[in-house]
């Protein structure tokens, strides 16, 4: 039987694979969103067919998109030799379109937040009357006493 000691630690061990494993499937995700919007912005895909593309790949900064200069144009490159294998190459339309699609989907979320956060405050007592009475701290101030 193991000691006190030695569960400690498996449990602990086992709380920590858990948090490691929702942060993978977090990071993941982010990965994958930021993908879309790539590709909705404009960015064409140029996959790694090939072990020296896929080798070309590895060496390029990965999950982040980093400018590049070719033939005087700017090009914007994010490369993913972990998920799709694939890299994204897009011009200045192609990158502030992205930009702008960035932006809006924060709005849209902030904008999912707070009509949450409106139906919960409407929830808490508008139509229900306060579960603490009336009083002072309701807008009857002690004026109405």
């Amino acid at each position: 039987m193991p000691s006190a000691y030695k569960l400690r630690i498996y449990r602990a061990l086992n709380i920590i694979s858990l948090f490691a494993a929702i942060g993978f499937l977090f990071a993941c995700a982010e990965i994958e969103k930021k993908e879309q919007l790539l590709s909705a912005a404009g960015f064409s895909i140029k996959y790694a067919d090939t072990p020296e593309k896929l080798d070309h790949l590895k060496l390029q900064e990965q999950h982040k998109i980093v400018p590049y200069i070719k033939a005087g144009k700017n090009y914007f490159v994010y490369a993913d030799s972990s998920g799709c294998e694939c890299m994204y190459v897009g011009d200045d339309t192609a990158y502030q379109q992205f930009n702008n699609l960035e932006v809006e989907e924060d709005i849209a979320n902030q904008q999912r937040i707070n009509a949450e956060m409106n139906q919960e405050w409407e929830m808490d007592g508008s139509r229900w009357g306060q579960p603490w009475g009336n009083g002072p701290w309701n807008g009857y101030g002690l004026y109405h006493y």
